[in-house]
């Protein structure tokens, strides 16, 4: 059976998810290029060092900050290696509410590290979620100290 034997009302169906589909595809590239391209603007060592130097946060927020983000790249890594374990939607959901939590701690405290850790966001989950930006950050984040227990 061919399209054209196909009653018209499926033809339609049929035409209208194809473009859909098509359309959704060429949004989500355009996501993807968008993340991959905020993705090189991030500078981690000038988010950590603003993490670690702001008054925002005292000292019990940042170990857990610490903690958290290193269990979420360590997770990160076993899903760009292939392990089974979270999906990358519940990655991204925990990345959201760490930095989400991250951020509402910072705003009054520290409002210029707010703005860097806002304007970062997009680009640190595309630095995070895309296999090779991955593996880049894991390589820059020995420098930076970002990630010692994912390297192991």
């Amino acid at each position: 059976m061919t399209l054209q034997d196909a009653h018209p009302i499926a033809r339609m169906l049929i035409l209208s998810l194809l473009i859909l589909g098509g359309l959704v595809g060429q949004t989500l590239a355009a996501d993807r290029q968008t993340g991959l391209q905020a993705s090189q603007a991030v500078d981690l060592a000038e988010l950590k060092t603003g993490l670690r130097q702001t008054g925002a946060l005292g000292i019990g927020d940042k170990l857990s900050l610490k903690a958290n983000l290193e269990g979420l790249i360590e997770d990160l890594g076993s899903f760009h290696k292939g392990d089974r374990g979270e999906s990358l939607f519940a990655l991204k959901a925990r990345f959201s509410q760490l930095f989400d939590t991250t951020l509402a701690k910072v705003k009054a405290g520290d409002p210029t590290l707010f703005e860097k850790l806002t304007a970062s966001r997009a680009g640190l989950w595309a630095l995070f979620s895309h296999p090779k930006t991955f593996q880049a950050a894991l390589t820059f984040g020995s420098r930076t100290q970002l990630v010692q227990r994912a390297e192991k």
